[in-house]
């Protein structure tokens, strides 16, 4: 999967990470390829539906990364404002999958022999990118998961304290 690249304000380093500008001053913010995952998760997540309602965890830097984002309105990437307080949630753009906003770390293609056997380096490699894709797809799911589970505590509190009252 290609990295998105197609952003006014966004440079993309090498390891994956990616720095968003701010405008107009120019500062410098730096995302990792794991909270950028867990913020398209989050995104999706309000988007669906599965999670909502005011009060909700947000990912840690969530609203800041958001704003920069929405800073270029000429991307057709972007993601939910989400207003913990009353709990709207502002649809814009469309879904940017984390594969796309933070794939996994390419690697070499494995060298192959003279001869049509593949060495054990490159069965290696190929293992190792297996578990790397299955480990993603573990920790995209335990993210969502907790998000759901923080929406449903919430809503339990909520109901508590409207049955006290």
């Amino acid at each position: 999967v290609a990295a998105f690249t197609d952003h006014s304000s966004l440079d993309r380093l090498p390891n994956g990470n990616i720095i968003l500008h701010r405008r107009p001053n120019g500062g410098r913010h730096q995302y990792t390829t794991n909270q950028l995952r867990l913020y398209s998760n989050f995104d999706y997540a309000l988007r669906g539906d599965r999670i909502s309602g005011p009060g909700l965890v947000v990912p840690a830097g969530y609203n800041e990364f958001w704003e920069l984002w929405a800073q270029d309105t000429d991307c057709r990437y972007q993601f939910t404002a989400y207003d913990a307080v009353t709990g709207e949630v502002d649809l814009v753009g469309i879904h940017l999958p984390p594969d796309q906003l933070a794939p996994a770390a390419d690697r070499p293609a494995p060298r192959m022999q003279a001869v049509a056997r593949v060495s054990p380096a490159a069965m290696e490699l190929s293992a190792n990118d297996r578990l790397e894709a299955r480990r993603r797809t573990i920790i995209d799911t335990l993210m969502l998961d907790q998000l759901e589970r923080g929406q449903h505590i919430q809503e339990e509190i909520r109901a508590r304290r409207e049955r006290r009252n």
